[in-house]
């Protein structure tokens, strides 16, 4: 299971953010039950934790807030609030933790219609991290276009922040790349979900509780080692459209009478045999596309 982490910078004892929050894809040796031995090696022991509300949980830990940078005559004290996330079965990354509190939840259910009776679960409790012997080579991202890896550096919250995120790549073999998380969606449809020879290739469009309109994809597998070279076979990429410009987009997309945004976009993406670039570019669209490959 590879393990990813969202930092996020904080300003000290606030959850306001203090810059764009990026994602660490853990050394393959980091598990479930080593993330936290993991992080405070890096980060020093946490402060607290990290928690949130769902619509099936009331509160639920989601990961630990840890300290960050010193106040300076220029910018506050800095925390770093560290939320591991798993990849799901719709492709994207979402919280370890709550997608665990969301199976404990099916389980107890299960378990109080009988279902489980005769047998015992045991939990994996948290143990020490020890790096693999050698480690892997880090690589870090910078901002990029859509030909090359990279990703998107934090902004704001000094640049103190950014280099603690930098050396935990370095010493760790991690790649780091900024993910402007998505919302909760409202409407989603699946564009493409194709396997094969070169791979997987998972593409979505979903509409957010704010009117957002996002596109999230993911290639993996050979074809993408093809395009970029030995030792890379994932490539990931999110286009993202304010909700003032989702309308110039579905009519650009050629929208019929009476026809929502997302199928105008499927409909564009039929024709266009999923080229996107194009419509996302238009100045009435100026999408913001975020891609990073490992």
């Amino acid at each position: 299971m590879q393990l990813y982490v969202n930092v996020i910078v904080v300003s000290a004892g606030t959850s306001e953010p203090a810059g764009d929050p990026m994602v660490v894809a853990c050394p393959p040796d980091v598990a479930p039950e080593t993330v936290l031995s993991f992080l405070t090696q890096k980060f020093g022991e946490p402060i607290d934790t990290a928690w949130t509300c769902t619509d099936q949980h009331p509160r639920i830990t989601t990961g630990w807030v840890f300290p960050g940078e010193p106040a300076t005559a220029t910018d506050p004290a800095l925390e770093f609030i560290c939320v591991p996330l798993v990849r799901a079965g719709d492709g994207t990354l979402q919280p370890l933790f709550e997608l665990h509190a969301d199976q404990r939840r099916e389980f107890d259910e299960l378990a109080a219609d009988g279902a489980f009776d005769g047998y015992a679960v045991a939990m994996a409790a948290p143990r020490q991290y020890q790096p693999a012997a050698g480690g892997a080579r880090a690589t870090s991202g910078d901002a990029a276009g859509r030909a090359g890896p990279g990703g998107n550096g934090p902004r704001g919250g000094g640049a103190a922040a950014h280099q603690t995120l930098t050396q935990l790549a370095r010493d760790t073999g991690a790649t780091t790349y900024g993910h402007p998380r998505p919302r909760r969606a409202v409407q989603r449809l699946v564009l493409r979900d194709a396997r094969g020879e070169r791979g997987t290739q998972f593409e979505v469009a979903q509409i957010e509780e704010d009117g957002t309109l996002r596109v999230i994809g993911h290639d993996e597998g050979p074809g993408v080692t093809e395009f970029f070279g030995a030792g890379t076979t994932s490539y990931e990429w999110i286009y993202t459209v304010p909700p003032d410009r989702v309308d110039d987009l579905a009519t650009l997309a050629g929208r019929r009478p009476g026809q929502d945004a997302l199928y105008a976009l499927a409909a564009y993406y039929q024709r266009t045999d999923g080229q996107l670039s194009e419509l996302f570019d238009h100045p009435q669209v100026a999408a913001e596309f975020s891609n990073w490959h490992s």
